[in-house]
């Protein structure tokens, strides 16, 4: 979970939930945190699912932030590869 500015406002902050479903796909919600629970808004939300890729192998997102805000971003950070495919993938030319 982490929190975002909404149109690069400073004063308009939104928290981001990511969630692993399955072997291949990242979810996310919009909501708001309080320090001990997340409540999502069905607004910002909508009524379908927000994936982060539609690709066969993007899972395991990690954000990572710039604590001393020397760049003041996040950073959001997958693993791909597929184990579908994995043992055909070329390792040599």
């Amino acid at each position: 979970m982490f929190q975002l500015l909404v149109d690069g406002d400073p004063n308009n902050r939104r928290w981001v939930l990511l969630c692993g479903m399955g072997p291949n796909h990242v979810q996310y919600f919009i909501g708001d945190w309080d320090g001990t629970r997340f409540t999502i808004d069905p607004e910002a939300n909508g009524d379908d699912p927000n994936w982060l890729d539609y690709g066969p192998d993007y899972y395991a997102a990690r954000t990572y932030r710039d604590y001393d805000e020397v760049e003041n971003r996040t950073i959001l950070m997958a693993w791909l590869g597929n184990r579908e495919y994995a043992n055909f993938v070329p390792t040599a030319r």
